[in-house]
């Protein structure tokens, strides 16, 4: 008789690590220069660029309110999904919380952050 320990919601991974040969191609060794490399070009690119809405305007009060709820938005997304994840990304698929919600909640608030720093 085989008990089940496994919290509900989640299942052990039986899935292993990605082959060697993908740890060692070109576009998983140059990913973290190249993401280096476009923050710095985007820096330098808003740095002496002109502002296209006029500040202190009413689009420029929105633009600013929205970016700020989607920075909040973003860090409580990518708080919320590593607190659930803790201790288990490597053990077991998640597909509670968050997780239940989308594949990769860390992603998507990322990309909230990141969207906020561009407005």
């Amino acid at each position: 008789m085989s008990s089940n320990l496994e919290p509900a919601g989640v299942s052990i991974a039986t899935e292993e690590l990605p082959p060697p040969t993908l740890l060692r191609s070109w576009a998983y060794q140059a990913r973290l220069p190249l993401t280096i490399a476009m923050v710095i070009l985007g820096s330098v690119c808003a740095l002496f660029s002109r502002p296209w809405i006029p500040q202190s305007s009413l689009w420029d009060l929105r633009l600013d309110s929205l970016g700020f709820l989607l920075l909040i938005a973003g860090i409580l997304i990518r708080g919320w999904a590593s607190r659930h994840i803790s201790g288990r990304k490597s053990r077991a698929i998640v597909d509670t919380g968050p997780y239940a919600l989308c594949r990769n909640p860390l992603y998507w608030g990322t990309f909230l952050i990141v969207l906020s720093q561009m407005l």
